[in-house]
């Protein structure tokens, strides 16, 4: 249109022989990579893949001097590809592909541009008449095409982002499920290890004694309850990661507990024990109350220095502006018997002095997931040869009350 009263017709035509066959080429491979993802028949795929090299080899017939030759040609198989690209898409249609853009809508969109792509072609070949305008409106109809193509392939996009996004999620959830798997059996392989080599310890020790005759009712009850102690903490401790323990709410004397655990613990004889005078009363959970005063009683008693005291205080306390009451549990260790006082809380965690004897690596564990359970805290120090563990509880249950 704006080149052509500056040019020669031969000139003219050389550009024309040299671009539509290149067009033609990219529209072919364009069009049948889009439609190879609907799974097409392989026999029209690969026709319309050699027509594009047929295509893009036809400017070399400039070098021939055979340009209308090259030209009559393009011309003569545009409407062929185009045909050829209609039939490639109705083989997808059986095949039911899942796809943003429905095969159907691709095939009536195919039959549009095929017709009004091969008008120019054929008018070129008089196998038409010439229409009035035909450039003019071949040049239209590249823009509305390239709109449309532009709008679908917009559509396609999104859809496939969409999708990916859900494939990227589903991708995380399995990663972390099969880690959490992973965590599992470890932990499973852990627990089996420990209960495995801590409940030796006291069947050898009932073994050494039957050898010795020196087995009496108290060692055996020792070693019964060391047993059960380690199964208890497993069970416990599986509980609490799986979320079941809940915390119930009820009105409870935590002097009179305390007191309780001190009387069953393995030495009630060294525990200096400070109560305020009268009852201390609490709304919580009589029973984890238990379980924490225990494990730490118990743990002073087997891993404190045998001859040394311990020592207990409980008293009022306001943490925050808020009214509790304060546990300090605190023994004395052997020099270089210190425990990691960042890692005293992990599970299956055991200090180098705390391997000596039978246990679980569960208890301080156990003890510190509870005391969250309860919205108290629980703190240790390491100071002078001495360890010393402080709990504060709230005197009123800040949780639900949850029905079993």
């Amino acid at each position: 249109m704006f080149l052509g009263p500056w040019l020669e017709p031969d000139v003219l035509t050389a550009i024309a022989a040299a671009l539509v066959p290149c067009l033609m080429a990219s529209m072919l491979i364009f069009l049948s990579v889009l439609i190879q993802t609907y799974k097409p028949a392989k026999f029209w795929l690969y026709l319309s893949y050699a027509l594009a090299v047929l295509f893009a080899l036809m400017p070399l017939a400039q070098l021939f001097g055979l340009t209308r030759e090259s030209l009559k040609l393009s011309n003569t198989l545009a409407p062929v590809a185009l045909l050829v690209l209609l039939i490639k898409a109705l083989s997808a249609v059986p095949s039911k592909v899942n796809n943003p853009i429905k095969i159907e809508y691709l095939v009536l969109y195919m039959l549009v541009y095929g017709f009004l792509t091969a008008l120019a072609p054929m008018t070129n070949l008089g196998l038409l008449q010439e229409l009035p305008n035909i450039l003019k409106s071949s040049l239209l109809h590249v823009i509305l095409d390239s709109t449309i193509m532009f709008a679908l392939l917009q559509i396609r996009a999104r859809a496939l982002q969409r999708a990916q996004h859900e494939l990227s999620l589903k991708l995380v959830s399995s990663t972390q499920r099969i880690q959490a798997e992973q965590r599992l059996r470890e932990d499973q392989s852990k627990l089996f290890s420990m209960l495995a080599h801590e409940i030796k310890t006291p069947l050898a020790t009932l073994s050494m004694w039957m050898e010795t005759g020196t087995l009496s009712p108290s060692k055996i009850s020792r070693s019964i309850s060391d047993m059960n102690l380690i199964l208890e903490r497993s069970v416990q401790s599986g509980q609490l990661a799986d979320q079941s323990l809940q915390p119930a709410t009820e009105h409870l004397d935590a002097k009179a507990i305390t007191q309780a655990c001190v009387q069953w613990c393995r030495t009630p004889d060294l525990v200096d024990g400070v109560c305020p005078e009268g009852p201390a009363y609490l709304t919580g959970d009589a029973h984890m109350l238990q379980i924490v005063l225990s494990n730490l009683l118990d743990n002073a008693c087997k891993y404190g220095q045998s001859t040394e005291r311990i020592s207990l205080e409980l008293t009022p306390w306001l943490l925050n502006e808020r009214p509790g009451w304060r546990w300090r549990i605190s023994n004395s260790i052997s020099p270089g018997d210190a425990p990691e006082a960042n890692r005293l809380f992990e599970k299956y965690y055991r200090s180098p002095q705390a391997r000596r004897q039978s246990g679980s690596g569960l208890g301080l564990f156990l003890v510190k997931g509870l005391v969250d359970l309860m919205q108290g805290t629980i703190t240790c120090e390491l100071k002078d040869e001495r360890v010393t563990f402080e709990i504060w509880l709230p005197s009123q249950a800040p949780w639900p009350r949850i029905s079993p």
